[in-house]
């Protein structure tokens, strides 16, 4: 043991010396002089790579632990797991504890999976092994594999990427865990607010959202355990949803330009859900396309007024005098960021200046027989294919779906079902088959 770095240079030599330092030990030594040449010659061996003959020399002296930790130096965890197995079964979960920690350090997932599901799964999360990470989760149980699709999805939603994270509850689908809400309203009023999503094209994005949001509904009302005004949120979503699922299919169809702007405008109902500038943007546009032009200049000039305020930060600058005979809500919140681009803002600031000039086209809202503007509920129930109130009254007869309080203006029905017919091939077909899913039966003829 005398033989060591400062007095040779041969590390060969010095290895040779040790062990047979560490063999005569062995044979030869027990008691407090065998403890005292194993604490003194064990960490010699390991720091020489000699772990096996520090760990065996630890075991003559009775000093499992370091025998053990000896193994652990040596990565042989079969050893280290078997002295722990039948000389400490107390050391087992030490054991166990350490190799998970190497298998991390080293970026074996797989392997740490076979021993520790979560803190397998939780290192690919990690490693940004997201593929992986899900579908070696959809092998376990429901709230091992929503573990991490809560987490991906929060991850995918922070990130800007909305549209992949609602793809993620599309493929696995979306179990009612109360923890998740958060992350189902946020898809949902994230949706709601992106600029992108008006074209037919982003149909098929309405539809994952809608499915989600119907199957939630759907299970909330089966449970007694979650507060109504929860259940009454989603169902809110859920009808917001279907607004847009039904407009973005029927630009399809040149039939139903008026149904389009008939759902923009009873959207404006839900503006303190979906920003508020791009509610009334929205609404005001789709009057423009059917020469609504003074429901359009209204909404489009309170456009301005809204982005007025959100670039002065003053809620207090919007004036709601003209929505005075209307159900749009008045407490909202002022948008993060403008919704338009300053060339497309501009492009509506110059509308509004040549239509205030022509005194044909009036600057107020029109009213109804009840004294209020058209759109306005009053305490009727909204028509499931407009968002306008189905009103009582002779010759109305509202189409009556298979659910309670599920109701349909006759005119705006019927136009849906023609259209249907005429264009088999356009998503307005589907809409009818999510109505049915939704409402109950609905008759597919046209009434008269």
């Amino acid at each position: 043991m005398l033989v060591n770095p400062a007095n040779t240079k041969n590390e060969a030599t010095v290895v040779q010396a040790w062990s047979e330092a560490a063999t005569l030990a062995n044979k030869h030594l027990q008691g407090r002089e065998a403890v005292h040449v194993a604490k003194l010659l064990g960490p010699q061996l390991l720091a020489v790579k000699e772990s096996t003959l520090a760990a065996q020399l630890f075991l003559s002296a009775d000093l499992v632990k370091e025998a053990i930790d000896a193994f652990i130096h040596a990565e042989d965890w079969n050893k280290a797991k078997r002295v722990a197995r039948e000389l400490e079964p107390s050391y087992e979960a030490y054991v166990d504890e350490r190799y998970k920690e190497s298998l991390k350090r080293q970026g074996r997932a797989d392997q740490l999976a076979d021993v520790d599901i979560i803190a397998g799964l939780d290192l690919l999360a990690e490693q940004n092994q997201w593929s992986r990470c899900l579908e070696t989760a959809s092998q376990h149980s429901q709230q091992v594999l929503h573990k991490y699709v809560a987490l991906r999805s929060t991850q995918l939603i922070q990130e800007g990427f909305t549209l992949e994270a609602l793809s993620l509850y599309s493929k696995y689908e979306t179990p009612l865990f109360p923890q998740n809400f958060n992350i189902y309203k946020r898809l949902a009023i994230d949706m709601f607010g992106m600029k992108s999503l008006s074209s037919p094209d982003s149909y098929t994005s309405w539809t994952q959202l809608r499915a989600m949001l119907l199957h939630l509904s759907e299970g909330m009302k089966l449970t007694d355990e979650l507060q109504p005004t929860l259940v009454k949120e989603f169902e809110e979503l859920l009808l917001i949803c279907h607004y847009y699922a039904c407009r973005c299919s029927f630009r399809e169809v040149k039939s139903l330009e008026g149904l389009v702007a008939k759902l923009s405008i009873a959207l404006l109902r839900h503006s303190d859900i979906i920003p508020a500038d791009k509610a009334f943007y929205d609404a005001g546009t789709d009057c423009k396309a059917v020469n609504l032009d003074s429901e359009a200049f209204v909404f489009l000039n309170h456009y301005l007024d809204l982005t007025e305020a959100t670039e002065e930060g003053n809620l207090d600058l919007v004036d709601y005098t003209d929505f005075s005979n209307t159900d749009i809500p008045t407490e909202i919140q002022l948008p993060a960021t403008p919704y338009l681009s300053p060339l497309e803002h501009e492009e509506v600031k110059e509308w509004i200046l040549t239509v205030s000039m022509d005194q044909k086209i009036s600057q107020t809202l029109p009213v109804d027989e009840r004294g209020l503007f058209p759109a306005t509920l009053g305490g009727a129930l909204p028509c499931v294919v407009s968002g306008y109130p189905v009103l009582p009254g002779r010759g109305r007869n509202p189409v009556e779906l298979g659910r309670p309080g599920r109701l349909a203006n006759r005119d705006d029905w019927n136009k849906v079902i023609m259209a249907a017919k005429m264009s088999p091939e356009a998503n307005v077909t589907d809409v009818l088959g999510f109505l049915e899913e939704w409402c109950g039966a609905a008759p597919t003829m046209l009434l008269q």
